[in-house]
């Protein structure tokens, strides 16, 4: 190590135990959002969580800046899921594949919600979002309701696809129904009323695997009623899809009407049950279709992902994590049921 490098270092660790270095005050959050990239956010939260990495010359800066810095300050200045919230509403949507596959998702919802009245249409009943999750004035959605504890999707006309965890066993799908249509049709119109050809039921559950870990999971169930055609969605061939290929998943986040969230790429690649992703997912989006942002194909599953929610003060925000920070989110691949499908000619 050359001398000056001691000294770098040396004085780097006065500044940590004895703050006797002369360097800038710690910034405030809207000062490091003002000065900084997303990507530098992202090295200063690198550093700060890793203190023995090693730092190149020019970001020797951003090493001082961490010494000050709480980590949670530098999360809150990165405003994030997975880089920036990518997470939209149906209406806000303006790619026209994304909207065509938005009609294929459909919310799981326990049969005991969904309640008839005298013209025979069936209401949603709900909660309210930012109560029921103590959510802080700053997150995203917080007066929408949420109503539907899984996603899933359409894949032929009698058979919808989600995560083999989404229920235990047949007499809970049994108690299970699929509807289309939940969503936000415009900035004041919230679609928690349903006609009965919007809701589907489970005449059988064609294949289940739920592996212990990070293994396998998915559901395939087909339904008593026919699905339109126009809202079945298509899947890739079943080869692997390529390493950092951009990805979107449709869903509903902690039951949340459908929110279509892009920005997002394939991180770990490695694996032949599952790719790891950036998705900006929750609970409740497990059984989402993830779709290639190129083909628009389901290439899988979301089954699996990062804590949702963290600790504000008295209230809970958005886990934030850098683009490729935290666990990332699973996706069990196509591949892994697809030979299933299909086996049954349309009853």
């Amino acid at each position: 190590m050359t001398n000056n490098k001691k000294i770098t270092l040396a004085c780097l660790l006065i500044v940590v135990f004895f703050n006797s270095c002369k360097i800038e005050k710690s910034k405030t959050v809207e000062e490091l959002n003002e000065i900084y990239t997303l990507e530098e956010l992202e090295d200063l939260y690198r550093i700060k969580q890793d203190s023995l990495v090693v730092v190149v010359e020019e970001d020797m800066n951003l090493q001082e800046e961490s010494a000050l810095i709480e980590v949670d300050t530098i999360l809150e200045a990165m405003k994030v899921i997975y880089g920036p919230d990518d997470r939209l509403d149906f209406y806000q949507e303006q790619n026209p594949e994304r909207i065509k596959n938005a009609d294929g998702v459909v919310a799981v919802v326990w049969k005991w919600d969904l309640v008839q009245d005298e013209s025979g249409m069936y209401k949603l009943n709900t909660q309210n979002f930012g109560e029921s999750q103590n959510l802080c004035s700053t997150e995203k959605f917080t007066n929408q309701p949420i109503g539907a504890f899984c996603s899933g999707f359409a894949v032929d006309q009698n058979t919808i696809v989600t995560a083999g965890h989404c229920f235990n066993s047949d007499s809970d799908l049994e108690d299970i129904r699929f509807i289309f249509g939940y969503k936000v049709n415009s900035s004041n119109d919230i679609n928690i009323i349903f006609s009965p050809d919007a809701i589907f039921s489970a005449k059988r559950l064609i294949s289940k695997k739920l592996d212990s870990g990070r293994g396998k999971d998915y559901a395939i169930i087909e339904t008593n009623e026919l699905i339109p055609l126009s809202q079945v969605l298509t899947l890739t061939s079943g080869s692997k899809i390529p390493d950092s290929e951009e990805v979107y998943v449709i869903g509903h986040p902690v039951g949340l009407p459908l929110k279509i969230a892009g920005g997002a790429f394939v991180r770990d690649n490695s694996n032949t049950d599952y790719f790891v992703a950036n998705l900006d997912t929750y609970g409740g989006n497990s059984g989402s279709p993830v779709f290639n942002s190129t083909t628009h194909k389901v290439e899988g599953i979301l089954v699996r992902g990062e804590v949702d929610f963290k600790s504000q003060g008295q209230c809970n925000v958005s886990h934030p994590c850098p683009n490729t920070g935290c666990r990332g989110e699973d996706v069990t691949r196509v591949s892994q049921f697809k030979e299933f499908l299909f086996a049954d000619p349309l009853q």
